[in-house]
């Protein structure tokens, strides 16, 4: 583990597993924590992947729900962190999200 000093290019996660892979700089741990960094370019992509993802989904229930009469007026969506500090949907009953994005139709978007 290192303990170098934070960076304008890493961005610092808090995990109660330790963790190691590709991007994934450990430092001190304290206890049951540990402190690690990604740098600021990757996690950056893994939001890019993760909106567009987003995206896709709302574009596909845009697609059906006029079918059914609906509309979709608003899409929230909780994410959180890997232990790996990578994000990701939020799939464990129980599990809270760090991150909960909120959608609306913005301004020019077609309507089915």
């Amino acid at each position: 583990m290192t303990t170098e000093e934070s960076t304008p290019d890493t961005i610092w996660f808090v995990s109660a597993a330790d963790v190691s892979g590709p991007g994934v700089t450990l430092h001190k741990s304290s206890g049951a924590t540990t402190a690690l960094t990604r740098r600021f370019d990757e996690v950056k992509e893994d939001w890019r992947a993760m909106v567009t993802s987003i995206i896709n989904l709302a574009n596909t229930t845009d697609a059906l729900a006029p079918k059914a009469g609906l509309r979709l007026d608003e899409l929230t969506i909780e994410l959180g962190f890997t232990a790996a500090g990578k994000l990701a949907f939020i799939a464990e009953a129980g599990v809270s999200g760090s991150i909960t994005l909120s959608f609306k139709p913005g301004e020019g978007r077609a309507t089915p």
